[in-house]
């Protein structure tokens, strides 16, 4: 039996620094590939830093190389997304900006391509098995008009200096014990759903997808989150509390969206805490 050698070092402050983070794991449907984001500490800029690593694997299920690294550029890339034949990976980053928008990166080779321009930018991300469509979150406020969350309207930066102005400090009446503890700071934005038509094989465009092409499927003074697809592309399956007395009923359940006409409909009934 070979040796075990045990350090008894300390880990320092500087070691914390350097111990990379993985997150993110996420196996191609021909089980061939693997994805993951890989998150380093950067102490000069005191942000976390994070790229995505493709590990190739055997008939067994075994790495057949090293990790290549598929992106660069000392941001955030996060969340990789396969499609449904394996061959294309959806990822956020916030290389353009301080939001992290969606890019599509095809496996065969090329540069990523940008698919949104979100104000506040995309939080979760989920491929239909059918390939035909994407459905994805980010924060909104009940104020937000949605062609300025999906970038059919751009603010020009007097207009986004203004916005910002009024949230940050326009009067508030708070009523809700969740103030300051959603990991947001104030609660105020809220995750909703969004679905648009994916990139299809040979689309060899690299401009940002048509804006008038995404749709809003939520709404209301919620969260929704942990958003998954259901096996016929038909329906959205997610987790959020609608719930009249939400803020202190802390109970969420499982609901599922019809794409087509947006119907939601609760699948539990509080009994039990869902979570994603």
């Amino acid at each position: 039996m070979a040796d075990v050698i045990v350090s008894t070092r300390k880990l320092t402050h500087d070691d914390l620094w350097t111990l990379p983070e993985m997150r993110h794991v996420a196996l191609s449907p021909d089980g061939r590939s693997v994805v993951f984001s890989l998150a380093l500490k950067d102490k000069a800029s005191n942000e976390v830093l994070s790229d995505i690593y493709l590990l190739r694997l055997d008939e067994h299920g075994q790495a057949l190389n090293e990790p290549v690294r598929l992106t660069r550029g000392g941001k955030q890339n996060n969340f990789p997304v396969w499609s449904p034949d394996s061959q294309r990976l959806l990822f956020t980053s916030n290389r353009e900006g301080d939001k992290a928008q969606l890019w599509l990166l095809e496996m065969g080779g090329g540069e990523a391509r940008k698919l949104t321009n979100f104000a506040r930018g995309i939080n979760e991300v989920a491929w239909s098995p059918d390939g035909k469509w994407i459905a994805l979150t980010s924060a909104a406020l009940n104020s937000d008009e949605d062609d300025v969350l999906t970038g059919r309207k751009i603010l020009d930066e007097a207009a986004k200096k203004r916005q910002d102005e009024e949230e940050r400090y326009r009067q508030r009446t708070i009523k809700s014990v969740w103030y300051r503890l959603d990991g947001r700071g104030m609660l105020e934005k809220r995750m909703h759903v969004f679905v648009m038509p994916a990139p299809q094989p040979g689309d060899a465009s690299e401009q940002p997808m048509d804006p008038q092409h995404i749709r809003r499927l939520t709404t209301g003074d919620y969260d929704h989150y942990g958003i998954r697809w259901t096996p016929d592309s038909r329906e959205i399956s997610l987790v959020t509390n609608h719930n009249e007395d939400y803020d202190r009923t802390w109970v969420t359940d499982l609901w599922n969206i019809d794409i087509e006409t947006g119907e939601m409909r609760c699948l539990t009934d509080s009994s039990l805490q869902v979570h994603s």
